[in-house]
């Protein structure tokens, strides 16, 4: 369908750890078995390489209609691991942070106006000490207006859930009990030193009964909160404009 944001090279990173020779073995093997976008099921996708990395041109998809879509992936492990062969039934797991493999990616036509945040275009903020709070502002005369949202930093999905409170809080200290990955403070004393992406999708309906879909993000680079112009030439993902 013409006028809607087609899939491209995702360029997605690896999930696992940044060091992997205490988790993976060189020979291991992970194979993705089950892939499900809504309705359309891409079981048996193929094979990831040595350091679990999985991507094949040929698994793109065109995604033709704006919203919120839901995404399952399930991958076993079938190969060496550094305790030595894996024996059946496989272990299976998915995308870390997320619920039982799920996420959620974020669609809006090519034209669509871009969402209003009310933050500065760059401030600088204080992550570890406590919570941050980014106000999002709804197009004019909506109604059943609801906010989704996905918090994420490279190989980990944060959180992601949908209010019609238009207020997101980012809370590093809270978020930081089940990610001890996100650094509160490094050695030089900053209260922030790691990459963050909010995805923001609101809909609502208009006085047409039409339903209206707006997106945006957000980036915290450390202790820089940044409000980057939306891009529209490629989809928007729960992790990113890819």
């Amino acid at each position: 369908m013409s006028g809607f944001i087609q899939g491209e090279d995702r360029f997605q990173a690896t999930l696992f750890p940044e060091r992997l020779d205490d988790y993976v073995a060189e020979d291991s093997s992970v194979r993705v078995i089950d892939v499900f976008l809504d309705d359309l099921d891409l079981s048996g996708l193929g094979r990831a390489n040595k350091v679990g990395y999985f991507y094949d041109p040929g698994t793109d998809i065109t995604v033709n209609e704006p919203g919120r879509w839901t995404v399952k992936v399930v991958v076993t492990h079938d190969g060496e691991t550094s305790a030595g062969p894996v024996q059946e039934p496989f272990p299976t797991g998915g995308v870390l942070g997320a619920d039982n493999g799920v996420f959620h990616f974020y669609v809006v036509e090519k034209d669509a106006p871009q969402l209003d945040v009310n933050i500065p275009v760059t401030s600088w903020v204080e992550p570890g000490n406590g919570p941050i709070d980014v106000p999002v502002l709804a197009p004019d005369k909506l109604s059943n207006v609801m906010m989704y949202y996905t918090t994420v930093m490279p190989g980990f999905l944060l959180e992601e859930n949908r209010t019609s409170n238009l207020t997101y809080t980012y809370n590093a200290p809270r978020l930081n009990l089940d990610f001890p990955n996100i650094d509160l403070e490094d050695i030089d004393s900053r209260t922030g030193v790691d990459t963050i992406t909010m995805s923001f999708l609101v809909t609502g309906t208009n006085s047409g009964g039409n339903t209206v879909y707006r997106a945006r993000q957000v980036l915290l680079q450390g202790e820089q909160l940044i409000l980057p112009a939306q891009r529209s030439s490629n989809w928007m993902f729960g992790n990113g404009f890819e």
